[in-house]
């Protein structure tokens, strides 16, 4: 009875002694991993913007690191989420660096069906939380934190007050004023512009299709006629006006015109 309680004694000694060079090993292992960002590349492909983000986990420690995760979700200034991505390394040595393309992707269309970002600059923040094992046992947790810009594609969008033109008794012109800016980095509009002149009965007066590119970062503008009916041209009504581009569909966008006295 001796023998076994001074072996279980020496069972207890040895066990806690495993277990203090594990915390302290792992603690070591812990502060020697380091994660590094390098620039940040957005691209389009198939109709979504493409955030790359290159995470740099250099392991220095003194044990492999298993199942790491890295889920990234972006999330609008309103603190709106708006999508979620996970990339996943089943090993990686110790003594090793490894790159990881970590790839978050946002639906253009999606994110134009909602008006604000149509018009409206913004900056998106990525929480990027990353998660590992250590030693097998011993999970581990950060975070690591970025922005987003988002530029409206059109940002200041403006149609001026129509002009009406009498041709003779049944034909007339209506011309008017488009401009935008377009903000995003993103996005290149490609495409066709269909107009529809409505009068405030709501009868259609007129329709015409403008072609248009406006780049990444450049400015609009240009004056548009339609050939309308006279007579059915009254003090007021409305302007439809639908975007049909290679990156997005958006409308019809209402606009009023005159006066409805």
């Amino acid at each position: 009875m001796k023998y076994t309680l001074k072996a279980l004694k020496w069972a207890i000694i040895i066990l806690w002694i495993c277990f203090i060079f594990l915390i302290f090993t792992t603690v070591y292992s812990v502060a020697n991993i380091r994660v590094e960002t390098n620039e940040t590349k957005f691209f389009t492909k198939n109709n979504e913007v493409i955030v790359a983000i290159p995470f740099i986990l250099i392991n220095d420690g003194l044990y492999e690191i298993l199942n790491l995760n890295v889920t990234t979700i972006v999330v609008s200034r309103e603190n709106e989420p708006l999508t979620k991505s996970t990339s996943f390394i089943d090993v990686i040595p110790r003594g090793k660096e490894t790159m990881i393309w970590h790839n978050i992707s946002l639906s253009i269309q999606k994110m134009v069906s909602n008006q604000k970002y149509l018009f409206e600059d913004s900056n998106f923040t990525l929480l990027n939380n990353i998660r590992l094992d250590f030693a097998r046992i011993i999970p581990f947790a950060m975070s690591v934190n970025s922005t987003m810009p988002w530029g409206a594609p059109l940002y200041n969008f403006t149609v001026s007050e129509p002009t009406f033109q009498m041709i003779n008794a049944t034909t007339s012109t209506v011309s008017f004023n488009i401009s935008f800016e377009n903000h995003s980095p993103y996005i290149n509009l490609e495409g066709e512009l269909e107009l529809k002149i409505f009068n405030e009965n709501e009868e259609l007066l007129g329709v015409t299709y403008e072609t248009i590119r406006v780049p990444s970062n450049s400015f609009y503008k240009k004056t548009l006629s339609v050939y309308i009916e006279t007579t059915k041209v009254t003090n007021s009504g409305y302007i439809n006006i639908t975007f049909k581009t290679s990156m997005l569909n958006f409308g019809p966008l209402v606009i009023p015109y005159g006066s409805e006295e």
